[in-house]
């Protein structure tokens, strides 16, 4: 699998992304917070310590997303599953 860590990743590139939609996949319960791009699937990954429990997972992707990129997030399907589309605000 071919990984680019976030952090590797230009804010202009993901000013590019179509429509600013982001198609995510999330781990919850990680041991550690991180997000890369999976390649070979064409998807965010984030990795996030919250439990997949009342939303705390997808506040914690959120956070995440904001704390890496400097861009707020909503998501718009997926509230409920692990992979998401997050609207890019």
């Amino acid at each position: 699998m071919s990984k680019i860590k976030i952090s590797e990743l230009t804010l202009e590139k993901l000013q590019n992304i179509t429509e600013k939609v982001l198609k995510i996949q999330v781990k919850p319960g990680s041991k550690k917070e991180d997000v890369f791009f999976d390649e070979e699937k064409k998807i965010f990954i984030f990795r996030v310590k919250a439990p997949a429990e009342d939303g705390k997972a997808n506040d914690a992707v959120l956070k995440l997303l904001k704390k890496k990129t400097g861009l707020s997030g909503k998501i718009i399907s997926g509230a409920t599953s692990k992979k998401k589309l997050i609207k890019l605000e």
